[in-house]
């Protein structure tokens, strides 16, 4: 059985965030997303959109697309900051074009989680 979730985490960048099914690190990073105050962890709900690429995306269709099973998908960590969804670790980040303030970040997840193993195509 898989471990159970909290709704949210908060999380410091840089830092390393420990949730029951694996990590998130933050870490600075220049060409990395650029990361305002209010800093948690949350998990799909349905209807997230994510501006990259110049488009907003549906997440749905971006973890359809990093081909992550779909009972995988309600447990891939999110990162959010004052301005809304910031990162899908591993998958997609929000542009950072035009956004001078706060500080540029990397995120990655580490699954702990057998059932992530080989997850990502």
């Amino acid at each position: 059985p898989m471990p159970a979730l909290a709704e949210s985490y908060p999380v410091t960048a840089p830092g390393i965030l420990r949730l029951p099914h694996g990590e998130v690190l933050v870490a600075a990073d220049r060409r990395g997303v650029a990361l305002r105050d209010g800093l948690e962890i949350r998990f799909r709900r349905g209807g997230e959109r994510l501006l990259t690429g110049g488009h907003h995306r549906s997440l749905k269709h971006l973890l359809q697309e990093a081909g992550l099973a779909p009972w995988l998908r309600d447990r891939l960590p999110l990162l959010y900051d004052a301005d809304g969804l910031a990162a899908v670790p591993g998958i997609a980040c929000r542009d950072s074009r035009g956004r001078d303030h706060g500080s540029r970040f990397a995120v990655r997840w580490l699954p702990g989680d057998v059932a992530f193993a080989g997850a990502f195509r």
